[in-house]
């Protein structure tokens, strides 16, 4: 089982609603921030970049993503953004992310994502490669 990335957040006033609530597109863009920071930790972009031949590169979209919004989170709250790399399976990789109150420890939303890799030459979703698996099974039997 893979570690969790824990990501400190406060609500901030641009990322709210007129009545003070975090509006639900904000979520996303939290969710996409830890997955690059995994990504970052895990070295897979690392690892991309020096498997990049004749000039192609590569980008991630996300193909699928669900939340469920458990409760508002009021402007000015102290969030704890929790994400979590799952085994990747063919070319998807599988994150889970919470979010809870940093002081309280209430739960605000849960969500799932999936990514996957594409090549912007060739313009279709991409196999992990024996040596990006590598990477991502030594990021995933870290411990916490």
């Amino acid at each position: 089982m893979s570690i969790w990335l824990h990501d400190r957040h406060i609500a901030e006033f641009y990322e709210c609603d007129p009545a003070g609530i975090v509006h639900n597109s904000k979520y996303f863009i939290w969710f996409e921030q830890a997955r690059f920071k995994i990504a970052k930790e895990a070295k897979i972009m690392e690892c991309m970049k020096e498997e990049a031949s004749n000039n192609d590169s590569y980008f991630f979209p996300v193909i699928e993503a669900e939340c469920k919004f458990i409760r508002p989170i009021p402007l000015g709250t102290e969030l704890i953004i929790k994400t979590q790399l799952k085994k990747p399976i063919v070319a998807k990789f599988a994150f889970k992310h919470v979010v809870t109150d940093a002081i309280t420890g209430i739960e605000y939303a849960r969500a799932k994502t999936q990514v996957s890799i594409c090549s912007d030459k060739r313009g279709m979703i991409m196999n992990l490669s024996p040596n990006l698996k590598q990477v991502i099974e030594k990021y995933l039997s870290r411990k916490e």
